[in-house]
């Protein structure tokens, strides 16, 4: 097997190899007489069809199956000898193929992407700088109301009291979108304090019910109804609200009780507060941790440029993409057409993640080589774990992703 290398590029290569055709003949032939006494044709005895008869049936179906184990034997054993890091899928020369006059050597082309290659910057250098405040008191005690309000229910207000900024509502709306006015909808939601009406976000809507009382009318207008608005063909379009107040409930937010204690699973408040402080120390660490490799990611990812193999880029976006569009899909029931339709206007932002993260994983690797380090399962997986939560995604998935990325 003969093998040329060609450099198209900072990360593109094109291989070239020719195998004889004698090897193929020779494996195919030994292929058939392999073959042959587990072949069963009608009119023969079991093991005792000829070889010709079998090179007449299976031959076809051989060669091809012989002529991709060799051109992929060849494949690695050129990337072994040029020691190409080669990274997403391979392009063949189709025409090269077609062009095959089935008499002299058999030659393959492949365009491919290989890892970059870059002068690795001085890293002993780099400082990181963190500055997180103490957990004090207040901090105890303002995750403690937080914790409280997390137990919050929902109780009918005072008569007559105002409609207040946390306040849930339960209305009667009226639709209208262009000429035509829906009938109107009771038993529909309002969610005072995130400006959610019939799960229609209207910003600032929230505020035009505080002051109210049951029996108030208002009126709202939406830029866009939802994607999930009913009939379906109304969605997107501007509509106007017409929302009247039938109950009004308030959020009771519980003390600090023995139920509340119990519920949290400790038998006093010092025991909570303390409870509380741990997990604000454990936080406070991992925001300092993840401070402090966010600081080092910058720092790597200024200090070196290079190209990166674009092809393999495009393959890990759209992936990426795909595989968001889905998620949504999944965890938040949409149909195929808006979980696609949401992951299309993320593209920008799935697209700066992704090339952020290709380069720095380039940097590291080249770093771990360079440096001799490595790391146990252990860290490895804290790590993809913790690039899993940067990408907000599942950690398992980033992990197959990874391998499969090489």
């Amino acid at each position: 097997m003969s093998c040329t290398v060609t450099n198209d590029g900072p990360c593109l290569r094109t291989i070239r190899f020719s195998i004889d055709r004698a090897e193929l003949d020779t494996k195919v032939e030994a292929g058939l007489r392999d073959l042959a006494p587990h072949v069963k044709l009608k009119g023969f005895r079991p093991g005792k069809v000829p070889l010709d008869v079998v090179r007449r049936t299976h031959g076809k179906q051989l060669i091809e199956e012989v002529r991709q184990r060799l051109m992929s034997d060849a494949f690695s054993a050129c990337v072994k000898e040029h020691q190409l890091r080669v990274v997403g899928r391979p392009e063949m020369n189709l025409e090269l193929i077609k062009e095959d006059d089935a008499s002299g050597p058999m030659d393959f082309e492949f365009a491919l992407e290989v890892i970059p290659d870059f002068e690795l910057a001085e890293v002993e250098a780099l400082q990181v700088k963190v500055e997180l405040p103490t957990v004090d008191d207040g901090m105890v005690a303002a995750e403690i109301e937080r914790l409280r309000r997390r137990a919050a229910t929902l109780a009918d207000a005072p008569e007559g009291a105002p409609i207040g900024e946390e306040d849930v509502l339960t209305v009667t709306i009226a639709y209208t979108v262009g000429d035509e006015t829906l009938a109107p909808r009771a038993e529909k939601s309002v969610l005072v304090q995130h400006d959610l009406i019939d799960g229609v976000r209207i910003e600032g809507g929230g505020k035009t019910f505080v002051g109210g009382a049951i029996g108030d009318v208002f009126t709202l207008e939406a830029e866009e109804l939802p994607a999930h608005f009913d009939p379906p063909q109304l969605a997107g379009k501007p509509a106007t609200l017409v929302v009247t107040v039938d109950n009004h409930q308030v959020l009771v937010v519980p003390p600090v009780d023995e139920a509340l204690l119990k519920r949290f699973e400790v038998d006093s408040e010092s025991e909570l507060a303390a409870r509380v402080r741990e997990q604000l120390d454990t936080q406070r660490q991992r925001v300092r941790d993840q401070q402090m490799d966010r600081s080092i990611e910058d720092q790597l990812l200024a200090g070196h440029e290079f190209e990166l193999p674009e092809r393999f880029v495009t393959q890990t976006i759209e992936r990426k993409v795909h595989e968001y569009a889905h998620r949504l899909m999944e965890e938040q029931q949409m149909s195929g057409e808006d979980g696609h339709a949401q992951a299309e206007s993320e593209r920008e932002r799935i697209t700066e993640l992704t090339r952020r993260g290709l380069k720095l994983s380039f940097v590291l690797s080249r770093l771990a080589r360079e440096k001799e380090l490595s790391a146990n399962d252990e860290e490895t997986q804290r790590q993809i774990a913790g690039l899993a939560q940067m990408q907000g995604q599942d950690p398992q998935a980033t992990l197959e992703a990874a391998i499969q990325e090489g």
